[in-house]
């Protein structure tokens, strides 16, 4: 019994599976579940959230949540319509009462099954009992007791990893795979608005007067140092001094608030999508006659002090009671965008700058002055500093000058080296400030002033400014040492093939008037910035593409390589020129541009468009071919002089990546493009009979790169002839039982042919021909033959139909057979005559008199012409019977042939041409034959 008992056990366990309810996964769905909180998780609610999948809407009329546990029968609920639909398994009397935003419409729902075990099911169901999405939960393991039995296209199974209180939510939302998180999302997305910020970073110029408002500006970083989106954070800010007052705004904000007058303490919100927010900041008390102090922000757990900050993240200000300020034409304290080996107040962009010294009264520290005389001359102590990159590069000038003073080298560095630097003042306490660096990066300049009488120190920093190159150059462009010498498809040197690489030297320049002259900050089409001299500690990622291509009615060619070369820091390139290696996949000629935006976030870069060319094909590939016989039997032939049925074959010119160069074209590509020429040899024995081709049309008929013969017209396939031997007017020869024909590249102007792993045929050389082949095969070998039709001369008796041997025949290589083969070959009837008359098929135009008696010709008689049948035409003139009564149906008549196609003729004349157009009349007789009259005896022999 014990042992009968375990069969029991098994059996059931066995069976379990044929108990599922089997179901079917909907090919499309349009709505997936979502998001799954059971009950015991954290969180108000315990639901199940669904979501439509699209943008379109969706009738989710009769759609059914079912959830079951334990292998129960499911508890299904009906929905509504919406986005977002919800399933609640707790029981409450409304949405608000648990804390939860209605999604509207969305359904809270209420059932006994409330996800609470170890093992659960829920299944989203449409109106078509098709399953849209399924999800199966096991806490560890479990007796998989599942209701449903649903395919893997719409099933997730789901552990809990010895929990069954864990939340499961889709990531991407609505798309994803379901992943555990912490929190649960209902009616919102499941993506939520992970931070990346790791720090806030603050930044000001470091000095501040107390009579004048500073602007500091605090950015959300991510561990990197990046700046990234602040994700609309809420934010308190503090100077460390517990004193000022934050002014205001200037950008980045959606909500500020001062908050107590004088303690130092703001509020404020990054506006959506900011990274950066600019508050001002007025500190007009001081403890002293200088006071130096910080700033803290916090959004509540993030600092400027958290994740991987550095020090330059969290910088001091110091307060003064004077100092100076730099200024432009306008009082804004700003220094514009410069160009390296520009002066400030010249060409594009020129503006006036000027410093400003400035201090506080002694009635109100928050109301400024004039700090000097109008007139006063100082030497005032500047530094130019090189802030990114951090360090300047040695020998690379910064020149200021004020006014007609002498102008001064700063020699830029970090740390910064001030210099002395004569200055005279205005009424307004402004100097005149005219600035030149000849490297690019982004500069502060720093002014500082020693007050003779009470040794109060002067300060003030400049705004962060970029100078940019004036412009990107490629002094060298090559290609396996063939300089680039700008050809393009009407004339000039060739440069490379299409697709091959080619090298591109780049750097970035200094500034030069004459290539400037529309004064837009660029240089003009024709310049050649690369003599102007480098800006070495330039330093960014630059994109290269075709600026415009030529022909300019063709097709762009895609670009490829190094198109984003980096110019490194000096530290490790010293200014060299960066190798960018390139293709180019088209024909032609295109005109390459260099650019980068927005570089350290200020104005964009680019070069001249320069012009790059000529570009050829790489090679050139047959990608379909084949020959037809003009007639097709069991053994297929073509005479000499008949076009082939179809000579058909597609040839393209490509670049070296296997892409077809479409501006190689007769019309676009007008420097010349290669002609197809047919080759030809028989049973591959070195004969050249390529000389023996007739082409009835040019074969180089390029279009879009392409030459292609396989869809023409019938007449545009029967376009090749394998003629007679001329040079042996025309006689008989062959037949050639194995002719190959071919194709090669001539007249090509860079002498570009087939690929070589394509090409497998010589025709000067026997045997495998490897690396001398010259050309391509075009289908099968085929046969050839000598031909032409006959009509021979025949009598009998009157009494007897009289057959007339009227072939097609074939020269053997010893005479002339019938062509059995040749069921092809048809003549008009018109050009056959009986007794000097055409005939047709009309019974009547075939009736010749024969004495007092007639004959009817009957041959093969297709429509309006008579075809062969195994090379013969089968004609036969009926008897006229015998005479009778003194009748006499005795006598003879002759049948001609006249017009006859090329591939037919014959020498009958023997004058050397074969290329007669009619056969000599042959002679039917009935009765005894005449014979000649000038013989005197005639006598048949019988052998």
């Amino acid at each position: 019994m014990k042992f009968v008992y375990r069969i029991s056990l098994l059996i059931v366990v066995l069976l379990q599976p044929v108990l599922l309810h089997a179901a079917v996964c909907h090919s499309d769905p349009s709505g997936r579940i979502n998001e799954l909180v059971p009950q015991g998780t954290a969180g108000p609610i315990k639901y199940v959230e669904t979501i439509l999948i699209g943008s379109e809407p969706v009738d989710v009329a009769g759609w059914r949540l079912c959830t079951n546990e334990g292998g129960k029968t499911p508890s299904c609920v009906s929905y509504g319509v919406g986005n977002f639909l919800i399933g609640s398994f707790d029981k409450f009397s409304s949405p608000a009462d648990n804390g939860i935003t209605v999604y509207n419409p969305v359904e809270y729902l209420s059932s006994a099954q409330i996800l609470n075990s170890n093992e659960w099911e829920v299944a989203l169901i449409d109106a078509d009992d098709l399953v849209l999405d399924y999800v199966h939960f096991c806490k560890d393991s479990c007796k998989k007791t599942q209701y449903w039995d649903v395919p893997d296209s719409c099933s997730n199974e789901l552990s809990g990893g010895g929990s069954n209180k864990v939340i499961f939510a889709r990531k991407p939302n609505g798309s994803g795979d379901f992943e555990e998180v912490g929190d649960p999302t209902p009616g919102s997305s499941n993506d939520g608005d992970e931070s990346d910020v790791d720090h806030y970073s603050i930044f000001h110029d470091e000095t501040g007067v107390t009579c004048l408002i500073e602007n500091i500006t605090i950015t959300a970083h991510d561990s990197s140092h990046s700046a990234v989106d602040a994700g609309s954070a809420s934010m308190t800010i503090a100077a460390t001094s517990g004193k000022g007052n934050w002014v205001g705004a200037v950008s980045g904000t959606s909500a500020f608030d001062n908050g107590s007058a004088d303690d130092g303490v703001a509020t404020f919100t990054f506006a959506s999508g900011s990274q950066s927010a600019v508050l001002q900041f007025a500190h007009p008390v001081l403890s002293g006659t200088s006071e130096t102090f910080g700033f803290n922000v916090s959004d509540g757990s993030i600092t400027e002090n958290s994740g991987s900050w550095v020090a330059a993240d969290d910088p001091n200000i110091t307060f003064t009671l004077a100092g100076f300020r730099f200024i432009d034409g306008a009082g804004a304290e700003i220094i514009p965008t410069q160009i390296a080996g520009k002066a400030s107040d010249a060409g594009f962009g020129a503006t006036s700058l000027y410093l400003q010294a400035v201090e506080a009264t002694t009635a109100d520290p928050s109301v400024c002055q004039a700090a000097f005389p109008n007139g006063t001359t100082l030497s005032i102590n500047l530094a130019a500093q090189c802030n990114n990159p951090t360090s300047c590069v040695s020998g690379r000038t910064f020149n200021v000058q004020s006014g007609s003073n002498p102008e001064v080298d700063l020699n830029a560095g970090t740390p910064e080296t001030f210099k002395s630097v004569d200055m005279t003042f205005d009424t307004d306490s402004k100097a005149p400030l005219r600035l030149n660096y000849n490297d690019a990066g982004e500069m502060q300049l720093q002014a500082s002033y020693t007050v003779p009488d009470t040794s109060a120190v002067m300060i003030g920093n400049s705004n962060l400014f970029v100078v940019r190159p004036f412009g990107f150059g490629f002094p060298e462009i090559d290609a396996s040492g063939t300089a680039n010498s700008g050809g393009d498809e009407t004339g000039g040197a060739a440069f490379t093939s299409a697709g091959s690489d080619f090298t591109v030297d780049i750097n970035a320049y200094l500034y030069e008037a004459s290539e400037d002259v529309d004064v837009n900050g660029m240089p003009d089409g024709d310049a050649d910035v690369t003599d102007n001299g480098i800006t070495p500690n330039f330093t960014g990622t630059v994109s290269l593409s075709v600026e415009s291509f030529t022909p300019a009615d063709g097709s762009p060619g895609i670009l490829s390589g190094t198109v984003a070369p980096l110019l490194d820091t000096y530290s490790n390139r010293s200014g060299a020129d960066v190798t960018a290696t390139l293709n180019y996949d088209e024909v032609g000629s295109m005109n390459l541009m260099a650019s980068l935006s927005s570089y350290l976030g200020a104005d964009d870069i680019q070069s001249v468009a320069t012009k790059i060319g000529r570009f050829y094909p790489d090679h050139f590939v047959m990608s379909d071919d084949g020959v037809a016989a003009a007639c097709s039997a069991v053994d297929s032939f073509t005479y000499m002089q008949e076009p082939f049925k179809a000579f058909e074959y597609r040839v393209e010119a490509r670049a070296l990546n296997g892409e077809i160069t479409e501006n190689y074209d007769l019309v676009l590509y007008t420097i010349g493009t290669g002609s197809l020429v047919v080759k030809a040899e028989n049973n591959d024995d070195g004969i050249d009979l390529s000389d023996r081709i007739l082409v009835s049309e040019s074969l180089s008929g390029w279009e879009s790169g392409v030459i292609d013969r396989t869809s023409a017209s019938d007449n545009e396939l029967k376009n090749v002839i394998f003629t007679r031997n001329g040079g042996n007017a025309g006689l008989p020869d062959g037949p050639f039982y194995g002719l190959q024909l071919g194709l090669g590249i001539e007249s090509e102007p860079d002498s570009r042919d087939f690929l070589d792993s394509l090409k497998n045929m010589s025709v000067d050389s026997s045997g495998d021909c490897s690396d001398s082949c010259q050309s391509v095969e075009v289908g099968d070998p085929v046969t050839i033959m000598y031909g032409r039709v006959s009509i021979s001369s025949v009598h009998g008796p009157e009494t007897q139909d009289l057959p007339v041997p009227f072939e097609v025949q074939y020269w053997d290589g010893t005479t002339f057979v019938r062509n059995t083969d040749d069921s092809c070959t048809t003549i008009p009837l018109a050009n056959i005559s009986y007794d000097g008359n055409p005939i047709s098929s009309a019974v009547a135009d075939r009736t010749v008199t024969v004495g007092d008696g007639t004959t009817v010709g009957n041959l093969r008689i297709n429509g309006t012409d008579s075809d062969a049948s195994t090379g013969d035409f089968s004609l036969i003139f009926t008897a006229p019977g015998a005479g009778s009564g003194g009748n006499d149906k005795t006598g003879y008549f002759p049948v001609g042939l006249t017009s006859i196609d090329d591939w037919l003729r014959y020498d009958w004349d023997q004058d050397g041409n074969a290329n007669d157009i009619s056969v000599p009349d042959a002679i039917i007789t009935f009765g005894r034959a005449r014979g000649n009259d000038r013989m005197i005896f005639w006598q048949e022999r019988f052998q």
